[in-house]
């Protein structure tokens, strides 16, 4: 993975491997590609998409 040093990645974030980000990336997406591009935005909420297999990579205890 490569981010250029102008680039934010939101909290809650998924960078796929081999990425090379050079945009920012907004808060609970996930972003893949050479040049990364966001591909789906995490539900903060359980009942938002109960079939989203990424709606459980950000704790709670670590949510501000």
């Amino acid at each position: 993975m490569v981010i250029l040093l102008v680039v934010r990645i939101g909290r809650g974030s998924t960078i796929g491997v081999g990425s090379i980000v050079m945009k920012d990336i907004p808060a609970f997406s996930a972003a893949v590609g050479g040049p990364c591009r966001m591909k789906k935005t995490i539900p903060l909420s359980e009942d938002a998409d109960a079939e989203n297999s990424y709606r459980n990579l950000v704790r709670d205890d670590r949510r501000v």
